[in-house]
């Protein structure tokens, strides 16, 4: 396994620890991004965030291997779901997501970047349920001005 500060060091590997062994449930195979175990489905979103954001980990504080990597898969996830999705979210998704992302920082982790990207989207959709709700009651003002 190379350093936590090689770039871009990747590694696969089978592990024989039964806890290790049941956090990756449908992925054999893991793979080492900059010394988190990381499941190969989220390896090229981690590497993203590595290359954007070189030093966000720096201050990670939990010093569990185990529980980094955890929380490095449900980032690299969170991430690849925005990527894909990110307009598309309902408001109650993104308020979701922000709130482990919140969380994610607690751990230390530099995630100011994305906290203000979903907190841009989520007043977007606040603004466009406003702009709808303001449209259903301009087209039920305009109905009550008929003549009977």
């Amino acid at each position: 396994m190379g350093a936590l500060g090689d770039s871009f060091d990747i590694e696969e590997f089978q592990t024989d620890s039964p806890l290790e062994r049941s956090l990756i449930t449908f992925d054999v195979t893991a793979t080492v991004i900059k010394g988190y175990e990381v499941y190969q489905r989220n390896a090229d979103a981690l590497n993203k965030i590595f290359q954007n954001h070189a030093h966000f980990a720096d201050q990670f504080q939990l010093k569990d291997r185990v529980f980094q990597s955890n929380i490095m898969n449900a980032l690299a996830e969170i991430y690849l779901k925005l990527e894909s999705n990110l307009g598309k979210l309902e408001l109650t998704e993104i308020d979701d997501i922000l709130v482990k992302v919140k969380d994610m920082e607690v751990t230390g982790l530099e995630l100011s970047w994305l906290r203000k990207t979903l907190e841009n989207q989520a007043e977007i959709k606040r603004v466009e349920e406003g702009i709808q709700e303001s449209y259903l009651k301009l087209a039920k003002l305009k109905k009550k001005q008929r003549l009977e």
